[in-house]
């Protein structure tokens, strides 16, 4: 275990990373998930990393965010070394939450974590060492105010616990209190909501549903805090590859988006893509678009 300063009530609030953007307030995020890159899979690895770049290059987002199973493989530790080391070539900022594969051979997600801290442009946080690994908030700024906050929530154990949730409605409350205003949140996890399969049995979704949701075994009471908060506009997850759908519900933007990864499963003539996250806190808008290989 990593050596972090464990979270409580009592705790004093301090700010996260942050970053400074341009301020007409316009803020792109490029959400990638399930790259799946593998040992076994080289010259796939190689087809993913660059869609993944000519993505960047064409839509010129400001922050790439890599939500969940980046790595699959009994040598991640290497094949994520890889990935940041391309990172930095290319100056891409980036985030990262881990997804149920990422430790799954090899190197736990503590000992991932570690690798990450000596990159500049990775803005991955390890968090409080008794929430998991990988619970962190990233703020956005105009004018040396916050005026987004994007959390990352670790979904890799397939739940949300209860002190996970306490730990994100502590955040956000104390950003509301320190503005007197609700400051407005996007979420990422790996695993989807049990919300999300409710949603897709009841067909009241845009985009497509091509396999059965896997959601979390427990949430630990996020979605129903999350709702009371009324801070978090959008959920993102990945997780179920071929699924690529949204919904608004209790004024919440819920989205599960497809893979970018060719090492991963899939169907048959399944495109890999992206979706596009563009932020206009003038507006108060969040616009989404999901980009396929097809058009990159």
């Amino acid at each position: 275990m990593y050596n972090k300063i464990m979270w409580k009530k009592t705790n004093k609030f301090k700010f996260d990373k942050y970053i400074d953007y341009n301020i007409d307030g316009q803020f792109r995020i490029l959400h990638a998930c399930d790259l799946h890159l593998s040992s076994l899979t080289y010259f796939l690895n190689n087809k993913t990393k660059n869609l993944l770049v000519d993505a960047v290059n064409k839509y010129n987002p400001d922050l790439v965010v890599i939500n969940g199973d980046l790595v699959w493989s009994f040598f991640n530790k290497q094949i994520l070394i890889r990935f940041a080391n391309l990172m930095e070539k290319n100056h891409i900022y980036w985030a990262y939450s881990f997804g149920n594969h990422d430790e799954e051979f090899g190197y736990d997600k503590y000992a991932l974590a570690k690798i990450l801290d000596k990159y500049q442009y990775c803005l991955f946080d390890k968090g409080p060492s008794n929430l998991g690994c990988g619970n962190y908030f990233i703020n956005l700024k105009v004018n040396d105010k916050i005026v987004y906050t994007l959390s990352f929530i670790d979904t890799s154990n397939n739940h949300i616990t209860k002190l996970q949730t306490s730990w994100y409605e502590w955040n956000i409350k104390n950003y509301n209190k320190l503005y007197n205003k609700k400051i407005k949140t996007i979420t990422f996890m790996h695993i989807p909501l049990e919300q999300l399969k409710t949603i897709a049995h009841q067909k009241q979704y845009g985009g497509t549903v091509k396999k059965r949701i896997c959601p979390l075994k427990y949430d630990g009471g996020f979605y129903d805090t999350a709702k009371k908060l009324n801070s978090t506009k959008a959920i993102f997850n990945g997780h179920d590859h071929v699924n690529n759908f949204y919904a608004m519900q209790d004024n919440i933007l819920l989205m599960s988006a497809l893979s970018c990864g060719y090492g991963g499963f899939g169907k048959k003539n399944f495109r890999r893509g992206f979706v596009i996250i563009d932020l206009d806190t003038q507006k108060d808008a969040i616009d989404i678009k999901t980009i396929t290989d097809k058009e990159i």
